[in-house]
């Protein structure tokens, strides 16, 4: 019976430092993503949101116009670039 308890304790225990090591690679992973968020993406999306805020300050265009000038520098922006 003690050798049925100790590996069932093993067991646990391997159990409990799985669930550990993932918990800390997701940790890992939330971080990364969070730090490429910040230092990249919102850095892009708030360019994006000015260069097209831009194509709104002219008074005299159309909505077709503005809603162009939107598209055509967003797609500019979402291009790759060499």
């Amino acid at each position: 019976m003690e050798c049925m308890w100790a590996l069932s304790c093993v067991v646990q225990h391997r159990v409990a430092m799985a669930d550990l090591q993932q918990l800390r690679v997701q940790e890992a992973v939330d971080s990364m993503v969070e730090s490429l968020e910040r230092e990249n993406i919102w850095e892009m999306q708030d360019l994006m949101v000015w260069c097209s805020a831009g194509c709104c300050e002219d008074s005299q265009a159309s909505v077709q116009q503005v809603h162009l000038g939107i598209e055509l520098r967003q797609r500019l922006w979402l291009e790759p670039r060499p």
